[in-house]
C-alpha cells in the first residue's frame, strides 16, 4: 500500500514527516532506531517533529506495511528491508547484518522482519580472553 492510500483510508494528514522517514530508511545502509531517524530528519526542510511524532509516524507506516521493525536486545530498529542479523549475546551490539535477498515463503501476515543469530563480538571475545588469562596466571601463582 502506498502512503497516500494508507493515509486516506485512516483519514490522516501529515505526509511530509512520513515521506522523510521513508526516504531516510531507503537511504540508510542499516536499520535505524527512532532516535536516529529523529536526528537525521533535521536535514529535511520540514518543521522538526518530536520523538513522539516520530514513533506515531513509524507505527502508521508499519500498519500500512511500508516499513518493518525488528527488536534486537530490547532495541527496536526500523527498516524497509528484511535483514539477517548477528548480535553479540554479551553486550547486544549488532556485529553484522545483511539484506535477505530471497524471502522465506510465508503468507504476508507471517513474513519475518529479520532473522537473528547470536555470537560474541571481537571486543567481548578479547575481554573474555584477558579475564581468562588473568585467572590462569592467578592459578599458576598459587
Amino acid at each position: 500500500m502506498d502512503i497516500d492510500t494508507c493515509l486516506k483510508k485512516r483519514g490522516l494528514k501529515g505526509k511530509k514527516i512520513k515521506e522523510a522517514i521513508i526516504e531516510i530508511l531507503n537511504k540508510s545502509s542499516q536499520p535505524l532506531a527512532a532516535e536516529e531517524i529523529l536526528a537525521r530528519i533535521e536535514e529535511f526542510p520540514i518543521r522538526k517533529p518530536t520523538l513522539n511524532t516520530i514513533y506515531r509516524s513509524l507505527r502508521i507506516l508499519m500498519e500500512c506495511q511500508i516499513i518493518k521493525s525488528v527488536t534486537i536486545e530490547n532495541r527496536k530498529v526500523f527498516t524497509m528491508k528484511t535483514y539477517k542479523y548477528e548480535v553479540c549475546h554479551i553486550c547486544g551490539e549488532i556485529i553484522h547484518f545483511e539484506e535477505l535477498k530471497n524471502q522465506p515463503e510465508c503468507s504476508s501476515e507471517n513474513k519475518p522482519n529479520g532473522i537473528v543469530f547470536y555470537a560474541v563480538c571481537k571486543f567481548c571475545n578479547r575481554q573474555n580472553a584477558i579475564i581468562l588469562q588473568g585467572e590462569e596466571n592467578d592459578t599458576q601463582e598459587r
